[in-house]
């Protein structure tokens, strides 16, 4: 069976899904989206005619609720949420029935919520909690990153897989957004995916590339524009180490057409966005976007009564020291990540450097660009560290572990002498 897993990618691909999505459901066993500082609160159905709570997960939730009370929902954009009492009279519109105090979530056009909301109605679930959705957000989840494992398991090796997998169970990275259907992990994981599938299958057409990550692109941006700079550096990983590690100067040019594709669906999302934004309430897309762009910087944390070397405390102590049940601490992470590198230094030459820091540039990136959202919501760093360096990171290193291994077992082992035509050729004179 293990070799018949090591030698065949079909077989490699169900068992990294069975493995990841038992994983997931073991490690995430409260099935909460943000379990530290957050709490996953009850639906409409329980919460009555009381304003909905502004937990990102019932944004979702709430919009569920309209599919299965069979309410029409007259917006475009499929998130709900309350409407302070402030809030303009084109802001107060809503159904009728029990969902009458609310108004869109205006900042996503919500796609995930879209897509929930009509499996809901497709399967006619009617379930308070939404446990069968929520499992299969970490199926969905466990499909689509299944295939990055693949690739590793490729190039990178058994083991090394292995490793990738581990940490994607355990770490307080992926198990704590797996099951929460606003996140929908699947979807950040999906233009990844078809790139190392693209490069699984042998295809390095450039138009082909760019025709299969501008869907997977466009889908995610629809759902949100959160984490976009991480999600795109990840996408290109297999295009870095064809160019870092196999001198491949062609997977340069492949990940700048993954670059393309990424603008061209960030152009196209921002297009219908302010389209749509416009039917529904005659203002600019664009300049409402541009302002919760801005609601997020680090200057406007005086404005919510928050401090930055409080919120910085709390990132730090939320990611890197808090087990809180829920799998191994970012800090504990980075910890055994640089004793591995230091272990398998001398396997670390220019090329490998250059992956490494590759990776660690894809999850700093969100934090160089937008690093007011991340101190606002502490804990979603350690969802942006585990794309891309986390899980390749982990691999990588393990592949350079074992490399070393080798090599000192090969330099400890007696030599053989040498056959010639069958015969042994004899050895060199002590």
């Amino acid at each position: 069976m293990l070799r018949y897993f090591k030698h065949n990618l079909v077989a490699s691909y169900l068992l990294f899904s069975l493995a990841l999505f038992t994983g997931l459901n073991l490690v995430q066993y409260e099935s909460n989206a943000l379990p530290f500082l957050y709490k996953d609160y009850p639906t409409y159905a329980v919460n009555g005619e009381r304003q909905f709570d502004r937990n990102s997960e019932n944004l979702v939730l709430n919009r569920i609720e309209f599919a299965v009370r069979d309410i029409p929902y007259p917006y475009s954009f499929h998130l709900w949420r309350s409407a302070p009492a402030e809030a303009e009279p084109a802001d107060r519109q809503s159904a009728s029935g029990p969902l009458a105090h609310g108004a869109p979530y205006r900042s996503q056009i919500g796609v995930q919520a879209w897509f929930w909301a009509g499996l809901t109605e497709l399967l006619d679930i009617h379930d308070a909690p939404y446990r069968l959705q929520k499992t299969l957000s970490v199926l969905l989840a466990a499909l689509v990153t299944a295939v990055p494992l693949v690739w590793m398991r490729k190039h990178f090796g058994t083991l090394p897989s292995l490793a990738g997998l581990a940490f994607l169970s355990l770490s307080t990275g992926m198990n704590l957004f797996a099951g929460s259907l606003y996140w929908s992990l699947w979807l950040f994981m999906l233009p990844l995916a078809v790139t190392c599938l693209l490069d699984l299958l042998g295809i390095r057409n450039r138009y082909a590339l760019f025709l299969a990550t501008l869907p997977a692109f466009l889908v995610k941006f629809l759902a949100g524009y959160e984490f976009i700079t991480v999600i795109v550096l990840a996408s290109m990983t297999p295009h870095a180490w064809a160019f870092f590690i196999r001198r491949d100067t062609g997977a340069a040019f492949r990940a700048l057409v993954v670059g393309i594709s990424s603008i061209c669906a960030f152009l196209i999302s921002l297009l219908h966005y302010d389209l749509l934004f416009s039917a529904n309430f005659g203002l600019s897309g664009l300049d409402h976007l541009l302002g919760r762009s801005q609601a997020w910087s680090i200057r406007s944390l005086d404005e919510h009564g928050l401090t930055l070397w409080s919120q910085v405390a709390k990132l730090l102590a939320m990611n890197f020291i808090d087990f809180n049940g829920y799998g191994v601490p970012l800090g504990l992470c980075l910890a055994l990540m640089a004793l591995a590198l230091l272990h398998a230094r001398r396997q670390l030459h220019a090329a490998e450097l250059g992956f490494v820091l590759f990776l660690l540039l894809g999850s700093a990136s969100w934090l160089l660009i937008q690093p007011g959202h991340l101190l606002f919501h502490p804990r979603y760093a350690t969802l942006v560290f585990s794309l891309p360096c986390g899980l390749f990171t982990v691999g990588f290193i393990a592949r350079l572990s074992g490399a070393r291994h080798r090599k000192d077992a090969g330099a400890l082992a007696p030599s053989r002498p040498r056959r010639t035509a069958g015969f042994a050729s004899p050895c060199p004179e002590e």
